[in-house]
């Protein structure tokens, strides 16, 4: 018999988990499941419901019902263990479940968890002088703008599409890009960028892809620089996010490295799967290979 914890946001995304609930009942009426579920109160209360059921023994996988950021609290918790991490994205964004092909249609979702295969992929570990203990990430990291609109975003008591571009909208103009010392295994660039997206997966939310040639088990660490945009080629800079074409663009510059330094981070924000947090000037992040075990 499996037993499965899901942990759900009832807030991400905006939605309604009331339908979600009534049909786990009805997909898990079965003498080879075992599942209890449990609901966030506050940030980071995921954190500490999955490191509760990770110490007592209890789970084979934990399910984080929710975002970017409901998955990632699960994360932290359990990564290099042997529990299973299965994903229902009810989120915003959902860009690694996007990545990983898992639908959006939670009865879809539901599905692999009945049905799929256990792979292995690669997580991060965050560290800087004032968090030395490593946060870690599955998706991506971003510093800069993409930090600057995290935070904004995490502050705004509406959730969607919606929200999230209007903070890109009404903030662009104003924000100045920084001068960045980025090195990349021993390879070190001095740069400015409007942001700094550090990939495991290949996209942020919305199915916006930010980097092509990212995959979540390649042991790599793709970062892409990118540079202000002039308002005249901004609908060019969307169009190529949406079609994954965002190489091609002259704003864009990529490097590959199993671990990266990024200094002079001014504003000290770092957007970790979609969460801002405050982690100093200066980060260290380093790739842990096929360190956590999901089901897709």
């Amino acid at each position: 018999m499996k037993r499965l914890l899901f942990i759900v946001n009832p807030i991400s995304g905006g939605r309604d988990k009331g339908k979600f609930v009534e049909y786990v009942k009805y997909a898990f009426d079965s003498p080879d499941y075992e599942y209890e579920m449990k609901f966030t109160e506050g940030v980071h209360h995921g954190y500490e419901l999955a490191n509760s059921a990770k110490d007592s023994g209890d789970y084979d996988m934990l399910v984080a019902v929710g975002g970017d950021g409901s998955i990632n609290d699960v994360v932290n918790a359990i990564v290099g263990s042997e529990i299973e991490l299965g994903i229902v994205p009810m989120g915003s964004g959902n860009g690694l479940a996007r990545h990983m092909d898992i639908p959006m249609d939670y009865h879809k979702s539901v599905e692999i968890i009945l049905n799929g295969k256990v792979n292995k992929i690669d997580t991060f570990s965050i560290t800087s002088e004032q968090c030395k203990k490593p946060i870690l990430a599955t998706s991506l990291v971003g510093v800069g703008f993409d930090a600057h609109v995290a935070k904004k975003f995490a502050e705004s008591t509406v959730r969607g599409f919606q929200t999230y571009a209007k903070i890109v909208v009404e903030d662009y103009v104003s924000y100045n890009p920084q001068t960045y010392k980025i090195f990349a295994d021993n390879v070190k660039i001095t740069t400015q960028a409007l942001f700094i997206a550090v990939a495991n997966s290949d996209r942020f939310g919305y199915n916006a892809v930010i980097a092509p040639d990212a995959s979540i088990s390649d042991g790599i660490i793709d970062v892409s620089i990118v540079k202000k945009i002039p308002l005249y080629s901004i609908l060019h800079f969307a169009y190529q996010l949406f079609t994954r074409s965002i190489l091609n663009s002259e704003y864009v510059d990529c490097v590959k490295a199993k671990e990266i330094k990024i200094l002079d981070n001014v504003d000290e924000w770092v957007n970790v799967d979609g969460e801002p947090y405050k982690l100093g000037k200066d980060l260290s992040i380093i790739v842990n290979p096929n360190s956590l075990k999901v089901i897709r």
